[in-house]
């Protein structure tokens, strides 16, 4: 009986109106995410390749040690291949770091400083497609499982024939559940094609397991909100009110509560604001000046302590407004996705620990070729700096090990959201009042 309602479930989807539907705006949607998703990316290798070379030259042309110190020496963050399928914050958060004597290390050139516009409407990548719209489409298969069969007169003949409720919700999950798949799995599959035969992207062994990660993640992430429909069309008696329900729930878990813990999260845990830090950096440099009573090294010594103490509470305000948002299936996607892709915070913090300890490598051989040049040799008799004793800036990529680590918990917080809707749908389903 099993096989029956699971194969009756697939021919009355199948050649239904909305499998066709959700199949074709699939199809297209995923395709053209990984289009934009490839075509960005090489963009954005183009212009990095470009930088490096640009500020290759620029170092070798700095007229004097004092003016390397001082200007500093442009380093750029790599990107990185998978944001073809979650461009996260590649393009946010800048693509250079000046690296000098005074000024504290931080992304600079946006792509939103080219492209304002951009950052009205946000980046169209595979990932957001799967988040909003494909979450719906799930949402659409699920809503009137067991209150659409209610209201047509079909659920009360099944139970009238003796057939047990178990059978019948977990023929209609699996039967649905496979309607929901079928129409993402070919475009999935064009989609990886189109990144494999992309010329300036190598399918390494450690990129296949983080691509079938994410992808893993996806199915999940949609079996989640598809079980979330059964459970909600268990707990009705009528289809409308059922997909009332869900798209309220949807909206609050794939909007709402991403937006508000980050709000909530800057109240709890408050952070110094930028503007305060600048302030603080100003005055200390005010007191290392002839006059002020301070000295370069206590200036240099103030300056860290400021700078490790605005980064722990960016980040510890980060992980507290991370831990309010994993109420959201969303926002637990969407930190697994982005740490497999290594396109999230942790990648961000990543470049700037890394630019932060070159800054000291960069001072031990500048700083002291600045020392023995006074201040009028530097425009009468200026020495060309050596560029070939500058060490230069390396960026590792991360172990996929360490990710996963990372994303452990939020990927397990995905999986029990759905196994927990499927046996509330079971237990509501086996109280469930067939009559009309």
């Amino acid at each position: 009986m099993f096989r029956t309602i699971v194969r009756k479930e697939i021919l009355e989807n199948i050649f239904g109106f909305k499998f066709h539907v959700v199949m074709l705006f699939s199809s297209l949607l995923i395709i053209f995410s990984v289009y934009t998703g490839i075509e960005s990316y090489n963009g954005r290798l183009k212009e990095y390749d470009a930088a490096v070379k640009r500020h290759e030259e620029m170092l070798k042309n700095h007229p004097s040690w004092p003016i390397l110190g001082s200007m500093g020496y442009n380093i750029d963050k790599p990107p990185s291949e998978l944001s073809i399928i979650a461009e996260g914050l590649e393009g946010v958060l800048g693509r250079t770091a000046t690296i000098n004597l005074t000024s504290p290390v931080k992304l600079e050139e946006s792509k939103y400083n080219d492209n304002p516009v951009l950052a009205i409407f946000g980046s169209f990548d595979l990932m957001f497609v799967v988040r909003v719209i494909l979450s719906l489409f799930a949402i659409l298969f699920s809503y009137d499982a067991i209150s659409g069969e209610r209201e047509r007169g079909t659920l009360k003949l099944m139970l009238a024939n003796s057939i047990p409720r178990d059978s019948i919700l977990l023929g209609k999950a699996v039967g649905l559940f496979f309607c929901l798949v079928v129409p993402l799995i070919i475009p999935l599959l064009i989609g990886t094609l189109m990144i494999m035969l992309s010329p300036n992207i190598t399918m390494t062994g450690e990129m296949w397991r983080r691509l079938l990660g994410i992808m893993l993640t996806f199915f999940v992430y949609l079996a989640c909100f598809f079980t979330l429909g059964l459970l909600v069309s268990a707990c009705t008696h009528r289809a409308s009110v059922s997909f009332m329900i869900l798209l309220f729930v949807w909206i609050v878990s794939v909007f709402v509560i991403p937006r508000a813990s980050v709000i909530i999260a800057s109240r709890v845990t408050p952070a110094m604001s930028l503007q305060e830090f600048h302030a603080r950096k100003d005055a200390n440099m005010q007191e290392a000046m002839p006059g002020g009573g301070g000295s370069w090294e206590d200036m240099t010594s103030k300056n860290e302590k400021l700078d490790a103490e605005y980064t722990r509470q960016i980040r510890r305000q980060i992980s507290v407004a991370k831990n309010l948002s994993r109420v959201s299936p969303a926002a637990c996607m969407t930190y697994v996705t982005l740490s497999l892709a290594d396109t999230g915070v942790s990648r961000h913090e990543r470049f700037l620990d890394t630019a932060k300890i070159y800054k000291f490598q960069f001072m031990e051989v500048v700083g002291p070729e600045m020392s023995q040049q006074n201040l009028a040799d530097m425009f009468t008799d200026p020495q060309k700096p050596d560029d070939s004793l500058i060490p230069r800036f390396k960026f590792y990529e991360e172990p996929l090990s360490d990710a996963v680590a990372r994303i452990k918990v939020d990927f397990i917080i995905i999986g029990i959201l759905t196994i927990l809707f499927f046996i509330y749908a079971y237990l509501s389903f086996r109280r469930y009042d067939a009559s009309r």
